[in-house]
């Protein structure tokens, strides 16, 4: 086995979508560079979350994968970004809600408005039980 390959298995290869949906989690993939479903979820109120991730960056999978443990599927519509792939709509919606891109990221939207949110290890401060649904 090759270095690239030895690294690729441990971090992944960049490129693999198939493990964002580990357990099931409920994810709403943004593919839009326009991200028509986010803005159209956003218009009819309610609870968003956006993750904001990188395939290519280890703390970005690490960062996704405890902030599945944290969160209920039930406790928002998931919307999930690869700002590899899909640059543009990641800068989109940190300007429609007024917040510097990074990544990982997660936004936090009610009812249209930018409630909360943070990157990186700040990611499992946010406690799905100070958004309850409804």
């Amino acid at each position: 086995m090759g270095i690239a390959n030895m690294f690729g298995n441990l971090f992944g290869s960049g490129d693999n979508t198939e493990g964002e949906s580990r357990g099931g989690f409920p994810w709403n993939n943004l593919e839009d560079p326009e991200g028509e479903a986010l803005f159209n979820a956003v218009a009819e109120g309610g609870l968003q979350v956006v993750f904001k991730h990188s395939n290519s960056c280890g703390i970005s999978r690490i960062m996704l994968g405890r902030f599945q443990g944290l969160w209920p599927a039930g406790a928002a519509e998931f919307f999930l970004i690869d700002v590899k792939r899909n640059r543009p709509l990641s800068d989109l919606v940190a300007g429609r809600f007024g917040c510097t891109h990074q990544s990982p990221q997660v936004l936090v939207i009610r009812d249209g408005e930018l409630v909360a949110h943070a990157s990186h290890g700040a990611i499992e401060s946010l406690d799905p039980e100070e958004f309850p649904v409804g």
